[in-house]
């Protein structure tokens, strides 16, 4: 809790982290990479050479060996149960057994501050539903500000990326610092969480976004006006059928960064409001073998929410493609 100190080296990093983004700036300019939708399949190809089909199988493993193994390591862990010799500390014994799932909802110690992992999902769902709802709100906007205004996009520019350099303990901290201050404010120091995780996701919804924004032709606001959409709906009928991908694909990055953020979290969190990283911690924390076994039973139940997210993402995606190619091949047809 030495505050000096650690104001001291938030200044240092948020000061490197300005400098850097400036430069960033500065060298890009005003370009922009256009995002241009493109049929399903196009510019797919199976590998020909021998050397292409050698990139793709070592590529390959190498994605297992980073991605997959990890995973696979974390749900086996939270599976198996691990024994030790108390005389020489070696593997004595292990087996496959649900005990750290339900020891998850057993209060051994009769701890006040106990909160099970359904209250602690609970906790995480809700700030991570917030918190994707505020960034997806203010990115959207700040999104189609710095489209109509070339003025205002450089200063938004340098203030969104700023929370993306600088690190999540450091916003808590200044969060803590700032509202400390106010009496009884620890009371309501959980309704400050989801806006802090708002603002570690804002940079990622405004960069996924922008660009197909920037991308949409502005003839096509043009030629709806001119087919009899008021220009005040031209956002409901042209803008926002064709940014609903980029929508969804920025709400499931900000919903999977909440669910697992702690550095903030783990200065604004109360005891009884614990989200799923912070319960986590909290076991890690406390010795013995079977609360590290709880650990990894909580991580592999944040492991399947976040993948479950995503996976439903992509298949919401999948519908979409297959409904847009049905329908033009039916218009194909009445052509």
């Amino acid at each position: 809790m030495n505050l000096k100190m650690a104001g001291t080296l938030s200044i240092i990093q948020l000061t490197f982290t300005m400098l850097l983004t400036l430069l960033s700036l500065r060298f890009s300019g005003d370009k922009n990479v256009p995002i241009i939708p493109v049929i399903e399949g196009e510019g797919l190809r199976k590998p020909d050479s021998f050397l292409e089909r050698s990139f793709v199988f070592i590529m390959s493993m190498i994605l297992a060996v980073l991605l997959v193994s990890p995973t696979a390591a974390l749900l086996l862990r939270s599976i198996l149960s691990i024994t030790t010799s108390n005389s020489t500390g070696e593997l004595a014994n292990w087996r496959l057994t649900l005990e750290n799932y339900r020891g998850l909802f057993i209060n051994e110690r009769h701890s006040l501050f106990f909160v099970p992992p359904i209250s602690a999902l609970r906790n995480s769902i809700l700030y991570a539903v917030v918190s994707m709802t505020t960034a997806l709100i203010i990115g959207t906007m700040i999104s189609v500000s710095s489209s109509k205004n070339e003025q205002s996009n450089k200063y938004l520019s340098f203030l969104v990326m700023l929370p993306l350099g600088t690190s999540a303990v450091t916003l808590g901290l200044g969060y803590l610092s700032a509202f400390s201050l106010v009496p009884n404010s620890i009371r309501w120091f959980p309704v400050l969480i989801p806006m802090a995780h708002a603002l570690i996701a804002l940079p990622f919804v405004i960069r996924i976004i922008q660009p197909v924004i920037d991308s949409i032709p502005k003839n096509l606001h043009e030629a709806a006006m001119t087919l009899g959409v008021p220009e005040r709906q031209l956002w409901k009928y042209v803008d926002l059928p064709l940014i609903k991908k980029s929508l969804a694909t920025a709400a499931i990055y900000a919903f999977a960064i909440s669910l697992g953020e702690f550095g903030a979290t783990s200065f604004l969190i109360r005891p009884e409001y614990p989200t799923l990283p912070i319960a986590i911690f909290r076991y890690l924390n406390l010795p013995g073998g079977e609360n590290y076994g709880k650990a990894m039973a909580m991580a592999a139940i944040l492991l399947v929410i976040c993948g479950g997210g995503f996976f439903m993402i992509e298949h919401l995606q999948i519908k979409m493609k297959g409904k847009n190619n049905r329908s033009n091949n039916v218009r194909a047809e009445k052509y």
